[in-house]
């Protein structure tokens, strides 16, 4: 009952399918979605997002609309300096697909813009945990842990968070 009533409070709607895409990380969005990292506000500055390549292809149907609207709703709020809008955007898309790890990274990417470190920290992880295979994704997920890691004064854990994203990268 209580999830029926988040459902409706955000403008969802209740009976709306939920697509699983685990192990399908990104699966149906664009390429240009596909291609960018959460991590793009570093610490220190903002780079060019990191490439994560296209890993699937999604299923369509009116959720994966629904996702694609909310990501781009997110990506312009967040280009117009809106981070807490552009969190509530990945928000509902993950109340859409919760197990679709390419929202949960592009949601602690924007948390760890905004400087909160742990929640950015625990958000990377919960994708880390969803992403199967998907090696770059992982490896973009351990170098947001690693930065959120240093901002809260743990070099050691950033360090080995570091470690783990090298290990992983191509």
């Amino acid at each position: 009952m209580v999830l029926l009533g988040a459902g409706c409070a955000a403008g969802g709607r209740p009976d709306a399918p939920v697509e699983d895409r685990s192990g399908q990380p990104g699966a149906g969005l664009p390429p240009e979605s596909r291609t960018q990292g959460v991590g793009e506000e570093r610490i220190t500055g903002a780079p060019p997002p990191e490439p994560l390549g296209p890993a699937g292809e999604g299923q369509g149907g009116q959720a994966e609309t629904a996702v694609l609207a909310l990501l781009a709703e997110s990506d312009q709020r967040r280009r117009a300096g809106e981070p807490e809008a552009a969190a509530a955007a990945l928000e509902r898309a993950l109340r859409i697909a919760p197990r679709d790890p390419l929202l949960w990274h592009r949601l602690a990417g924007v948390r760890l813009a905004q400087r909160h470190w742990t929640q950015a920290d625990n958000l990377a992880r919960k994708s880390l945990s969803l992403s199967g295979n998907d090696r770059r994704l992982q490896a973009a997920n351990w170098r947001l842990i690693a930065q959120a890691r240093e901002a809260m004064g743990d070099r050691s854990g950033a360090a080995e968070a570091e470690r783990n994203a090298e290990r992983l990268s191509p």
